[in-house]
This record gives C-alpha cells, sequence and structure tokens, in this order.
C-alpha cells in the first residue's frame, strides 16, 4: 500500500542519472556522496530503506525513507541546487510524515553550510575529511613528493606479470569469487563490508549498461587470474570519484598500482574525490602517499528543539548576600572591584575546524599586533628540552607535542599536564591568526574579531615528528598533513 504522505515522490532509478547528474553540475557540489551510482547502489538490496526524490522549484530533493517497525523521512542532502524554499517544503513534508521536528540531512556540501548555519534549530557535526587528487599530478608522479608512491607501485611491478583489462561481463564472476576471499580475509578488520560488497555487485551488474563516463571499471589480472579491480565515474563533469578498489592483500603494493591506474585514466577530470579513510589507519596512510590535492570536509545535520535554560533560584532569600566578601559590602566598593577584575577574552566552544573537539574563541576583538595570550597565562611553565622531551614515556611526549608552545630549544610545558588552564587549547592552522614571540606570548598576526577561533602554527619549530595529521584549516596555502 503506497503511503498517501509519499504518493507524489519517485523511487531512484538508473533512468534519472541524467536529471542528478545536471542538478548536481548546477549546484556544483564536491562530495563524495553526491556520485550518483553510489546513491542507487547502497540502497539497492536493503530491506529497509530507500532513497525518493521530488523537483521543488527546480531544485532536486533526495529524501531518505525508512520503512518497517521504524518509519521515518528525512532529507540525503539539501536541495540541489540550494533553494530556502525547497528546502522549507521538504521540511514541512518530513515533519507531517515523522509527527515531529526531527529531521536529519545525511550529507550537506561544504558550499552549502551557510545557509544551513543560518537557520535556527539545527545542530551541525563535520564528517571525516574526503580526499581530493590531480589525476594528471597522479599521472606523471614527477618529484620527490612521489618517491615513496613509485617504489610502491615499482614493488608491485616487480612481483608478477600484471594485465589490466576494461571490466565487461565475463569478468564478473572472477571479481566476485575475489569478493568473497577478500571479505573473509576482512571480516575481522574491517567496518562496513556489507556496503562494500552491495556496491561492488551492483557495479558488476550496472557497469555493462551505463556509460564508461558514469560508471567504469577495471580488472587487474597478476599470473592470469584477477586479483583487483576497480570501479568510479563522472559525479558531475570535471570532477570524478573512485567508488570501489580493491586488491588482493597477499600481493604487496598492488592496492597502490590500482588507484594510481585509476585516477591516472581519469584524466578528463580536473578533481577525483576518493572518499574519506573512515578512520581506519592503513587507509590513512595509503591515501597520504598519493599526496592530496586538497580535502573536502561534508557535514551532517539534526533538527533540534531548543528548550529554554532553566532558572535557579537561591534556596534561602539571603544566600546572594552572603556570597559577597565582606571586604566588599557596599555598592561603591563592588564597582570599584568590579572595575578591576579582568573581562573574559577567549572561551572553550566546539572547534569549527576539528569535528568532535574544541577550540579557544575569542569573546573580543584584538588589533593585529596586540598580546592576546600573555605568557603568564600558561601558568608555572617549565622549558623542557628536545633532548629531555625523549626520555618521557610516549603517552606524555605526545600530548606535550600537542598542546605546548615550541621554539628551537624545547617545550614550554605546564608543571603538570594533567591539569591545563583553556589557553593551551589552540588548535592548528597553516595560516594562523597568532604567532608567537621567545617569551611564550601568543600575538595577533592580523586583526582578530570576536567570535573567531584562535589558532597557530602547531609544526612550526618540530625537531621530530610524533604524529601527523590531516589539516582541516583548509587555508589557501595548507600544507594538508601536518606533522608534530
Amino acid at each position: 500500500m503506497i503511503d498517501p504522505l509519499l504518493g507524489d515522490l519517485h523511487p531512484l532509478q538508473l533512468v534519472d542519472l541524467p536529471r542528478f547528474k545536471q542538478a548536481i553540475a548546477d549546484g556544483q557540489q564536491q562530495g563524495w556522496n553526491f556520485y550518483f551510482p553510489y546513491l542507487l547502489f547502497v540502497r539497492l538490496g536493503s530491506q529497509s530503506t530507500r532513497y525518493l526524490w521530488q523537483e521543488i522549484n527546480g531544485s532536486l530533493c533526495l529524501f531518505r525513507h525508512r520503512y518497517g517497525r521504524k518509519r521515518r523521512l528525512d532529507l540525503a542532502f539539501p536541495p540541489v541546487p540550494y533553494q530556502e524554499t525547497a528546502l522549507q517544503r521538504a521540511l514541512e513534508r518530513i515533519t507531517d510524515f515523522n509527527q515531529g521536528r526531527n529531521a536529519r540531512i545525511y550529507f550537506i556540501d561544504e558550499q552549502d553550510m551557510p545557509h544551513l548555519r543560518a537557520l535556527n534549530d539545527w545542530r551541525l557535526s563535520k564528517r571525516n575529511p574526503q580526499y581530493l587528487y590531480s589525476p594528471q599530478d597522479l599521472e606523471q608522479l614527477a618529484g620527490s613528493q612521489f618517491r615513496h608512491l613509485r617504489r610502491n607501485i615499482g614493488t608491485a611491478k616487480r612481483q608478477a606479470e600484471i594485465a589490466i583489462q576494461a571490466y565487461g561481463p565475463e569478468h564478473a564472476r572472477p571479481c566476485r569469487q575475489l569478493l568473497d576471499a577478500w571479505e573473509t580475509r576482512k571480516e575481522n578488520t574491517s567496518e562496513g563490508l556489507y556496503l562494500q560488497r552491495r556496491y561492488a555487485l551492483n557495479a558488476f551488474h550496472f557497469a555493462p549498461q551505463m556509460h564508461d563516463r558514469d560508471l567504469q571499471g577495471f580488472v587487474y589480472r597478476v599470473d592470469g587470474q584477477v586479483r583487483a579491480f576497480t570501479f568510479g565515474g563522472e559525479i558531475r563533469p570535471s570532477l570524478g570519484c573512485l567508488m570501489l578498489a580493491i586488491a588482493d592483500p597477499d600481493i604487496n603494493c598492488l592496492s597502490y598500482l590500482i588507484r594510481q591506474h585509476f585516477f591516472a585514466n581519469m584524466r578528463e577530470c580536473d578533481i577525483v574525490n576518493d572518499g574519506s579513510d573512515g578512520g581506519q589507519n592503513g587507509l590513512r596512510e595509503m591515501k597520504q602517499r598519493f599526496r592530496p590535492y586538497g580535502f573536502h570536509t561534508p557535514y551532517t545535520a539534526k533538527q533540534v528543539t531548543r528548550r529554554s535554560a532553566r532558572i535557579t533560584r537561591p534556596r534561602r532569600e539571603q544566600s546572594v548576600e552572603h556570597s559577597i566578601p565582606a571586604a566588599i559590602t557596599n555598592a561603591k566598593t563592588i564597582h570599584d572591584a568590579a572595575n578591576a577584575y579582568p573581562r573574559a577574552r577567549y572561551e572553550l566552544r566546539p572547534s569549527r575546524l576539528l569535528p568532535d573537539q574544541v577550540g579557544l574563541f575569542a569573546l573580543v576583538a584584538f588589533p593585529a599586533k596586540t598580546i592576546i595570550i600573555p605568557h603568564q597565562h600558561f601558568d608555572e611553565t617549565r622549558l623542557i628540552t628536545w633532548e629531555a622531551l625523549e626520555t618521557l614515556d610516549q603517552a606524555t611526549r605526545f600530548k606535550l607535542v600537542q598542546y605546548c608552545f615550541k621554539n628551537k630549544k624545547g617545550l614550554y610545558a605546564p608543571k603538570d599536564i594533567n591539569r591545563i588552564g583553556i589557553c593551551y587549547f589552540i588548535n592548528h592552522s597553516c595560516d594562523p591568526n597568532l604567532s608567537c614571540n621567545e617569551k611564550g606570548d601568543f600575538i595577533a598576526r592580523r586583526d582578530v574579531q570576536a567570535g573567531e577561533e584562535l589558532t597557530a602554527d602547531l609544526e612550526k619549530n618540530m625537531k621530530k615528528t610524533y604524529s601527523e595529521f590531516i589539516c582541516a584549516c583548509q587555508s589557501p596555502n595548507c600544507r594538508k598533513i601536518i606533522r608534530i
């Protein structure tokens, strides 16, 4: 039976591909999750969820419909191209279906975030950054930055004779056998294997029916046997997507070779989005070896009902008066003490750069070249030389490197790393608004506005690399990988 609230929505089908690609081209989306085969495959075979779509005022709205016992409706992403009126109409439908204002939007492009931030009653969260690559750079592999990648690809080629073929129906059976073996090997170490399997099985079926521009596959034969395959295509003109890359883990460095081959064959695109690393260390290391051109950070949003703040009344009528020290009992003295007390200048809030972490934010504006955080605010600091740092345990070293100001001599560390003030929670940016002098004062490099997150270059003055992370500052001169 068709639900009357969903009667005018269309189930997502292969014939909808041209309409979707045109909408995404108009909206200039960059996210991996806008790749049409992904949207089509991720729900094919699901017993509880499907995608439905509707066009509102010329914008395409894609709904995620969960049926069965836990029935609900959400948005896969905001209307494409974005229109506030289309979003409001879509949310009205979701409110009617869910019988409440509790909608979710699963994938939001960076460029649509200003629109969502302007709306009330939404909680916004960052997803894992997605890796962007230049096919032209990865086709040539020129320069010292690709020396490790060239070495890994050379290792794969020296092990055995590798033949590369475009995917065809005749490859479905050996690719499925490889998928079964790969899944058996990975079942105890990888999450989301059922989704990878769904992508692969649907790719085997649909690739022969689709233009290579939209879904193209390659198989890699090692000594005559299929030992790897890749699939991907265009998200929109000039932007490609690597959707799937599976290689036999018994063949050393084969995963590097197949990725490089796929990227090189996407030369008609300016950028290829390879998705996120899912927090997997091995996958992160491999993707970093390909030297990302940049990163794309998607977001997710949840509609929330904001409750009014509770007012706590004093238990006794005189409790407020009793809380005032005896030394300042008259109004004049209280006024003078308030004037003498330091003004709040910064506070901790959820970081805008790092998901699920906090950052230090300015509460007032600071002119350029003024001292924002004097070194005295770092209580009882002591210099730990780089040599002395090596004598500490690994966990303590990591925390000191992560939080402390560094110069050529060493680290200016707190008396106890387990008891640090808010001034230590300054996050990294390759284009920071703070610099640090020899005394340890943090100084504004430019005018800093109230509400702005305070950042510094955490990689500066490092003598040795103890850890590395993907930079999310998105500045034009971002160094991509930060080593601290």
